[in-house]
C-alpha cells in the first residue's frame, strides 16, 4: 500500500519491504525484497514452534545483501527512502542498524514502519526529534491512515 501510494504521487521510492512467506499455508519465514531490483533473501526461517509460539531463525545476511545496499542506493537514486518494517531482529546486525540512523540522518525524506514493540534500536528511532509515529490499530485504522497521509504530504513539501 504504502510502495503504491508512492508510485502513484509520481515519485520513485526505494529501499526495502518485508513480506511473510508460507508454505502449505503455514508461515515459513520472511524475506527482505529491494524495492528497486526486486532482489530478496531470506532474514527469518521458522525454526520451530514452542509454547510462546514460533522460534525464528536470523539470517543476518539478508540485511547485508538486500537490507544496506537498497537504503544506499535509495539514499543515491530515490525520492523517499522506505523502511517497511523494522523491529527487533535488526538488533543483531549492526551494520543495517547504522545504515537506517544514516539514512535517518540524510536530508532525503524516510518512510518505514516500526513494530509495535520495545527494543534498544526501536527505542532509539522513535526517540529522535526529526520522527513522527503514527500508531496503527485495527480500531483507529482509517485515522491513523489520514494522520500518515497528512504527515506524507507534510514530509514531501520539505
Amino acid at each position: 500500500m504504502l510502495f503504491r501510494a508512492l508510485r502513484d504521487a509520481g515519485l520513485r521510492p526505494g529501499g526495502f519491504c518485508v513480506k511473510r512467506v508460507y508454505r502449505r499455508a503455514m508461515l515459513d519465514g520472511m524475506d527482505m525484497i529491494d524495492l528497486a531490483t526486486g532482489r530478496r533473501a531470506r532474514m527469518l526461517s521458522v525454526a520451530c514452534v514452542n509454547g510462546d509460539g514460533l522460534v525464528f531463525a536470523v539470517n543476518p545476511g539478508a540485511f547485508l545483501e538486500i537490507g544496506v545496499p537498497s537504503i544506499v542506493a535509495a539514499l543515491d537514486m530515490a525520492d523517499v527512502v522506505v523502511m517497511d518494517e523494522l523491529g527487533r531482529f535488526e538488533c543483531e546486525v549492526p551494520e543495517f542498524t547504522s545504515c537506517v540512523f544514516a539514512a535517518l540522518d540524510a536530508a532525503k525524506p524516510v518512510v518505514g514502519v516500526l513494530k509495535d514493540e520495545t527494543n534498544p534500536f526501536l527505542d532509539m528511532v522513535r526517540a529522535r526529534h526529526d520522527v513522527r509515529v503514527v500508531n496503527l490499530r485495527p480500531e483507529s485504522r482509517e485515522e491513523a491512515s489520514r494522520e500518515f497521509r497528512r504527515l506524507l504530504c507534510s514530509l514531501l513539501e520539505h
